[in-house]
Order: structure tokens, then C-alpha cells, then sequence
């Protein structure tokens, strides 16, 4: 959708999402280098996981190319997802995961533990 309003136009589609009750699409945000780069950073489900990916966007807004997977292995269950994605005040992207359907996960992170749930990367 242009910034000052109007009608949105179908850019390209990001690959490899898989719906699910909770999961889709679960969040993109335009890179804070974006009118240099053209890069927009997509979160969603892939099989079995959660993962970020990097998109640039055609210079005219008519197509989008996929980059490079930033991060996966975020595990992931039916729901409870995570997913949000911003730019920091300090230019770096924050990731922010779900508890994957275990709340516990949350209240009590595992130390030592190579295990992205309920953070904010």
C-alpha cells in the first residue's frame, strides 16, 4: 500500500509458509537501510519450525526476490507462535518467539539451552 494511502498492490507472496491454526504470515518489517537495500524481513512457520527470512523488493515494487534465511530452528507447535518482528531503536532487528504452546516456557527459560522460545532476539 503506498504511504500516503491508496490501494495495495500484490508484491510477491513469501515462500514456504505453513498455516496452521495460529501460523501464517506472523510478521514483516521493512530493513532500516530499506530505501538503499530494498529489504524486508518476513517471520513465519516452515516445516516443523519458525524461521526469519530476508526478501528484497524490486526497485519499481513489481516483483520480490528471496534473499537468505536469517534464522531458524525457532521450535514451534500448533500455536502460539511468536512472531513479531521491529526494527530497534538501535538499527538491529528484534525477534520476538512464542512459548510453543508450553506457557511454562516462559516463566522459567532454560539456561545453557540452545532454545529460541519466548525470546526477544
Amino acid at each position: 500500500m503506498p504511504a500516503r494511502g491508496g490501494d495495495a498492490t500484490l508484491v510477491g507472496v513469501v515462500p514456504d509458509v505453513d498455516v496452521s491454526s495460529e501460523a501464517g504470515l506472523l510478521g514483516i518489517v521493512a530493513s532500516s537501510t530499506f530505501n538503499d537495500d530494498r529489504t524486508v524481513f518476513a517471520s513465519g512457520p516452515g516445516a516443523g519450525e519458525n524461521r526469519i527470512v530476508a526478501l528484497t523488493i524490486a526497485d519499481d515494487y513489481a516483483s520480490l526476490a528471496v534473499g537468505r534465511v536469517r534464522l531458524d530452528g525457532i521450535r514451534t507447535a500448533d500455536r502460539h507462535h511468536g512472531g513479531p518482528l521491529v526494527i530497534g531503536p538501535d538499527g538491529m532487528l528484534w525477534i520476538g518467539t512464542g512459548d510453543d504452546f508450553e506457557p511454562e516456557n516462559g516463566l522459567f527459560p532454560i539456561q545453557g539451552v540452545d532454545d529460541l522460545r519466548t525470546r526477544m532476539t
